[in-house]
Order: structure tokens, then C-alpha cells, then sequence
């Protein structure tokens, strides 16, 4: 599900569709496609992006077309992916707002505006692990659900690929259970 603007768009296991009145209108060419995350952004041309995790792997709705967007060699599989909003009392509106951040499984993937998508990813062995689950996005603040718990990468500064802080949460002192299965900002992490 996913409110934008005056739509309300629906991920479902028969594809995307989008809320007329009381009937749920499955959007042309998204047919079959059972979509297990999606995000909305608005490109260039101002009008409604729609990014969708499928089981056929990512696709982009841009109004009128579905598309299937390339990903850097070896991202793997798209598990969920977030757009990074303003927020957490760090930078307002600053230049990481609106980048997309996909969690694969083999790490971490971040799309923007005018950039072709590549992984950011803190050095070899700094996460615990690398299958990422899902994603959340604030500002600078990214963080990482997996099967060890999850992980909170903190940029030094917009733009960059490096972390200045990492913070991991585990069951052995943090959570309940290792497996993370939702994450959330709202000026602080939600595990």
C-alpha cells in the first residue's frame, strides 16, 4: 500500500493497482506480477515514479510503461528498497533525500537522480551480514535488516560511499530475534 499524491497505489500478488473509488484498477502491463515492496518518487518530468520489488525482480512503472531498471553486476536480488526522506534531525532536505536504497542479497544498492545505481557498502566484513533484507532511509541514516540483526550505517557526509559510524543490533543484547523483518525513521531507528 502506498499513498502519493491523490492516489493510492496497492502492491499485490497480481499486480500493481491503484484505487478508484471503491475498486482496486490493476494498472496495464504490471499484470502477474505479484509485488512484495514498492516506493514512489517523482522524476524528472515531475510526474509519479513507481519502483516495485516483483518476483521477476525490480520493475519501474513511470505512468505509462513497466521497465526493468539495471543494476550494478552482481547486486543480486532486490529483497526491498526505501527512498530516503528528510528527516532525523541531521540535514533537512538535503542531497541524500529522495535516493533510493534497495537492500539485495549481497548488500546494499543506492540509485539517484542523474547516477547510475551502485552498491555502497562499508568495508569487506563490516556488516555482519551481507544478504540484506530490508531497508530503511533518513537523510545520511541508512539501515540494514538481515539474518544477524540489523545495521545502522551513519554518512560523514551526503553523497559519500563512505560510514562514519556503524552500529549493529543483535539478539544477544538488543533484540528479541535476529531476523529482522521491518525497520522504520521517524528521527530515530525502529527495529
Amino acid at each position: 500500500f502506498w499513498p502519493h499524491g491523490h492516489q493510492t497505489l496497492v502492491g499485490t500478488t497480481t499486480g500493481l493497482r491503484r484505487l478508484k473509488g471503491t475498486f482496486l484498477e490493476l494498472i496495464p502491463g504490471t499484470e502477474g506480477l505479484a509485488i512484495r515492496d514498492l516506493a514512489v518518487d517523482t522524476g524528472a518530468d515531475d510526474l509519479p515514479r513507481v519502483w516495485m520489488v516483483t518476483d521477476a525482480g525490480l520493475r519501474l512503472w513511470d505512468g505509462t510503461l513497466v521497465t526493468t531498471p539495471e543494476l550494478p553486476a552482481g547486486a543480486g536480488e532486490v529483497r526491498a528498497l526505501r527512498l530516503a526522506r528528510p528527516g532525523g534531525g541531521t540535514t533537512g532536505a538535503g542531497p541524500e533525500a529522495g535516493a533510493l536504497w534497495m537492500a539485495t542479497s549481497t548488500g546494499l544498492v543506492r540509485w539517484h537522480e542523474g547516477e547510475a545505481p551502485h552498491f555502497v557498502a562499508p568495508a569487506p566484513g563490516a556488516l555482519p551480514a551481507d544478504d540484506a533484507r530490508v531497508v530503511a532511509a533518513e537523510d545520511r541514516h541508512v539501515a540494514l535488516g538481515h539474518a544477524r540483526g540489523a545495521s545502522w550505517l551513519r554518512a560523514a557526509q551526503a553523497g559519500a560511499d563512505g560510514w562514519d559510524r556503524i552500529d549493529h543490533y543483535v539478539s544477544q543484547r538488543w533484540l528479541p530475534d535476529d531476523t529482522v523483518t521491518s525497520l522504520a525513521f521517524d528521527g530515530v531507528l525502529w527495529i
